[in-house]
């Protein structure tokens, strides 16, 4: 199992709000495996969006359905203005609502 496997696994999760997944958005970092424990920083827009607990335990349940037993730890973290910016120009294009 490497990093690109388990975001390959994350890419098939949407955001509620953007058609896109939290994988083009942006959103994953930083994947670590070592042993049992699989790492990685959720990379939000803004520290405090309402659905980061959401997503967080939409990650952990896609990762734990194909990686039984292993331990996972999600950290969240707040994307620079660049990766911001590029969040929200995607957004802007595929906004649900």
């Amino acid at each position: 199992m490497e990093a690109k496997d388990i975001e390959a696994v994350l890419n098939n999760i949407m955001h509620p709000e953007i058609n896109a997944s939290i994988v083009e958005l942006g959103m994953i970092k930083d994947i670590n495996v070592k042993g049992n424990k699989i790492s990685l920083k959720l990379n939000l827009p803004y520290i405090n969006i309402p659905i980061k607990y959401i997503l967080h335990d939409e990650v952990k349940n896609a990762l734990s359905a194909v990686y039984d037993g292993m331990d996972i730890e999600i950290e969240f973290v707040e994307m620079t203005p660049a990766e911001r910016d590029n969040f929200m120009e995607i957004a802007r294009k595929a906004w649900k609502w």
